[in-house]
């Protein structure tokens, strides 16, 4: 499993487009392309098992949104195909990718990093669950 992980977070993703609410890309020679959705989301962004979507934060900055979109649609599908656990391989796999990408558009990854971990306090933040009174 080791020397698969290691190929696959050395490939990067190509022709990343979002065309409405849909983000298509091209990853492995393969084409894959997912629903997104901005919500309250307290990890930054997940992905549904069951369905075509993908969950992003409404407070992710729009310079950060293809990134984390990169990120989820890798982690996505390599734990679908490949049979991956979610929170171990897979993300190893997307955040190697999702690196890649960054710097491929001359961006500063520590910078993006720090700008996602303000979200997910911001997000955090929330009470989950919270009783709301109006």
């Amino acid at each position: 499993m080791a020397p698969l992980i290691k190929r696959l977070s050395s490939e990067s993703v190509s022709s990343v487009k979002i065309n409405g609410k849909t983000v298509s890309m091209f990853f492995l020679r393969k084409k894959i392309a997912y629903r997104f959705k901005l919500i309250h989301e307290k990890n930054v962004a997940d992905w549904n098992r069951h369905k075509n979507i993908i969950y992003v934060s409404r407070y992710v900055e729009k310079q950060d949104l293809l990134p984390v979109l990169v990120h989820e649609c890798v982690e996505k599908y390599v734990s679908k195909k490949y049979g991956f656990d979610v929170d171990r391989e897979a993300h190893r796999v997307a955040t190697a990718v999702e690196r890649r990408f960054v710097l491929s558009r001359k961006r500063n990854w520590r910078r993006h990093e720090q700008k996602i971990s303000v979200t997910w306090r911001r997000e955090n933040k929330r009470k989950i669950g919270r009783t709301r009174f109006f």
